[in-house]
């Protein structure tokens, strides 16, 4: 297979849709005939096309793929020892989303017309590893790795091997259809290897909807836990349709243990999608969550400088930033100084993404933890924390707009304009009529 194809199934899997026109709108005619014939031969052989995901598997994680049906998937040179060859048995699995009914990966994969004497010759291949990898229509979700010889998992085929055969041992012409497991028989395996997940923005989407909002009600009532009392959370969430029903954050936030303190409209000015099955949504929500001291549900009153911002605000989406859902730094700058003012205190992020938290809580001089899954982005969290300096004039500008002239309790004691509240106030007679109904 040439290497451009290589390139273009890698990006096809793991890439957006542009940075794969993008790779391909640079390419001559000759090159995209020769990679379309390659692409043809290898799906034509396979009906079931289960060599692609094979390929996508073996080559990612940085094996050779092994073409053919006999033997192992790949091989790679071990990158110690000189001269040993390390290989690899690649199970890939691929959930169909319209199919019924609708399965889910569980980290599982089979060895199909299984046999006692295979699983006797793969335990004393010393040198073979398994990837296990999983696909959503036929996008790459991730990708493990680990040794075949792992106790648990080799105990797991040899007990479906006695059960189909009651004798202990092969029956000529006979075989295991399906020697199946999931991730029950390898996660405690201290070999375990992640070479590839899906970042965490875009595997949300694949998640089952009650899983993913079990999740989110998980991680806010852990928060609630460590939170101090009278502490504040701002959590911010779009709202979503799944196959025209609305799934709204407010449906699970209710079943936190926090108080929704206020629901703040975020505008972006941008739209993530422009189709027309509904108006154009440029807005997310951010909702300020409170941990209530006893019964008290409203907490402290915010400054006039900070409460004046209203509940709209109005920011685009941080530019030239890798990660895929950026906020701009001002929003949390917005949020922390609001709430805190010149009080300290421990800022923390449970999915801190690029960095974006941390750098604001460093520069409004707090302490900070941020939680990121993705190696890539906490790399990139940790960069930009170290060089909050170079953020200073943007959150500036943020912190200038908190600003006010006169406070509400400064214009009401000089007897200024403060609506009902005024000494001078004087309700109508229409105003007294609808008090007796109230």
């Amino acid at each position: 297979m040439n290497q451009e194809l290589i390139n273009v199934i890698k990006i096809y899997s793991t890439g957006s849709h542009e940075e794969l026109n993008s790779y391909i709108l640079g390419k001559s005619k000759d090159v995209l005939i020769g990679m379309l014939n390659d692409l043809l031969t290898m799906y034509i052989n396979d009906k079931n096309s289960s060599t692609i995901r094979e390929f996508i598997t073996v080559n990612i994680a940085g094996y050779k793929h092994k073409e053919g049906k006999i033997g192992y998937n790949g091989f790679k040179q071990d990158s110690f020892v000189s001269g040993k060859t390390i290989m690899c048995e690649a199970k890939p699995k691929n959930v169909d989303t319209n199919s019924k009914p609708l399965r889910k990966l569980n980290g599982g994969g089979n060895f199909t017309d299984y046999t006692f004497a295979r699983l006797k010759k793969d335990k004393k291949e010393k040198n073979l590893n398994m990837l296990i990898s999983g696909f959503v229509d036929g996008k790459l979700i991730y990708i493990l790795e680990f040794p075949f010889n792992y106790n648990t998992f080799t105990k797991r085929l040899e007990e479906q091997l006695h059960h189909r055969f009651k004798g202990g041992k092969d029956m000529s012409g006979q075989y295991l259809r399906s020697a199946n497991f999931d991730y029950k028989y390898f996660i405690d395996c201290r070999n375990l290897r992640t070479v590839y997940l899906l970042n965490r923005e875009k595997l949300e989407q694949y998640k089952a909807e009650d899983v993913y909002q079990k999740n989110q009600i998980e991680v806010l009532n852990e928060l609630f836990r460590v939170a101090k009392t009278g502490g504040s959370f701002f959590y911010n969430h779009k709202v979503r349709w799944e196959k025209g029903k609305m799934l709204h954050p407010i449906d699970w936030l209710k079943k936190t243990k926090w108080e929704m303190r206020q629901e703040i409209i975020w505008d972006r000015m941008i739209a993530a999608n422009i189709r027309g099955w509904r108006f154009w949504q440029v807005e997310e929500r951010i909702y300020w969550l409170y941990k209530p001291q006893g019964n008290d549900l409203i907490g402290e009153e915010l400054k006039s400088k900070h409460a004046l911002l209203s509940s709209i605000w109005r920011f685009s989406p941080e530019q030239n930033n890798l990660h895929p859902a950026p906020f701009p730094l001002a929003l949390p700058v917005r949020a922390i100084y609001s709430v805190m003012d010149d009080k300290r205190g421990l800022i923390i992020d449970p999915y801190c993404g690029s960095g974006t938290t941390l750098a604001a809580a460093k520069i409004l001089g707090h302490d900070y933890l941020g939680i990121e899954i993705s190696q890539e982005y906490a790399k990139l969290a940790e960069k930009r924390a170290r060089n909050f300096r170079e953020e200073i004039d943007c959150a500036n500008e943020e912190i200038s707009r908190h600003f006010v002239m006169k406070t509400f309790k400064e214009r009401k004691e000089n007897g200024e304009f403060t609506g009902r509240y005024g000494k001078n106030y004087r309700k109508s007679k229409e105003q007294k009529t609808l008090e007796l109904f109230a």
